[in-house]
């Protein structure tokens, strides 16, 4: 993760209907560039921006606007909670069904408990990583990535 301060010198190539958008940056232009929530930034604006890597604003996690106060993230909770729903049916289907051909029945009572503590673990990392994320823009990215 990479966080960092953008200040919006010149939006241009603003396509509202999908929230994508043009910018130059100290010299530096961007193209088709995409925020959560689909906010197109005022010429002039400042905001903390997090990048899954730097320079890579085709993966943009989330921004802060600190003279709003108003902190978007790419990814909300449910998100969060359904991404580890199915991973979990994924690796708790093949994991139960492996336990009923090894161990029966009592494979599969055995294999559904760590089924859901798998479930558990994916929605707390997730949730944890979605905090330090939320900490990081709001510090303005002096905080340790996450």
């Amino acid at each position: 993760m990479h966080v960092e301060r953008v200040r919006f010198d010149r939006v241009f190539d603003v396509v509202r209907g999908n929230g994508l958008f043009s910018f130059e940056s100290g010299g530096r232009m961007r193209y088709g560039v995409s925020l959560p929530c689909q906010l197109i930034p005022a010429e002039g604006s400042a905001l903390v921006v997090a990048l899954a890597a730097a320079d890579n604003w085709s993966a943009t996690l989330g921004w802060h606007d600190p003279a709003s106060g108003r902190t978007a993230l790419r990814e909300d909770t449910w998100t969060l909670f359904w991404n580890a729903a199915e991973n979990t049916a994924w690796i708790g289907g093949i994991a139960v069904a492996a336990a009923g051909v090894l161990g029966g029945a009592v494979g599969v009572l055995l294999a559904l408990p760590a089924t859901l503590c798998a479930f558990g673990w994916l929605l707390w990392r997730g949730l944890r990583r979605k905090d330090a994320l939320r900490r990081a823009l709001e510090a303005g990215g002096r905080v340790g990535s996450a």
